[in-house]
């Protein structure tokens, strides 16, 4: 398990290599989001950078060919004011961020406080976890 200190070492690392138009808009967007749900922890996981609340992925930032996708992860749906705003959100599990999109900071906001209610919902519905016993 990774602790704390190697993760944000990890997360930095993977930040830097990413190309320079792409590096800063994963910035400004990681910025963007530990504003929106202060709560959520950030770690890499299958090679995207994946923001996380009580150990339960909520969204993740992927790179690929010249664009970002941010994801919304465990079955979320995008809030109705973002689809009204991006109608081809519809039905799709990632918002696609070309380097040049300016990303209006509210509905970010609005993305990242919908899938925190949903991932607290999903939690909720989670069993508790029983610790196993050590064999002997």
């Amino acid at each position: 398990m990774r602790h704390a200190g190697r993760s944000k070492a990890l997360v930095a690392s993977w930040v830097d290599f990413l190309p320079p138009p792409l590096r800063a808009q994963a910035e400004s967007l990681r910025r963007q989001v530990q504003q929106a749900g202060p709560g959520l922890t950030e770690s890499i996981q299958w090679g995207k950078l994946v923001f996380s609340m009580d150990g339960l992925a909520v969204l993740a930032l992927m790179p690929a060919r010249g664009h970002l996708n941010l994801q919304m992860l465990q079955g979320g749906a995008w809030p109705e004011a973002v689809l009204a705003e991006r109608p081809a959100l519809r039905g799709a599990r990632q918002w696609r961020l070309d380097p040049s999109d300016v990303v209006d900071p509210v509905l970010l906001e609005m993305v990242v406080s919908a899938a925190l209610v949903q991932a607290r919902d999903r939690a909720a519905e989670r069993p508790p976890r029983v610790p196993r016993e050590d064999p002997v």
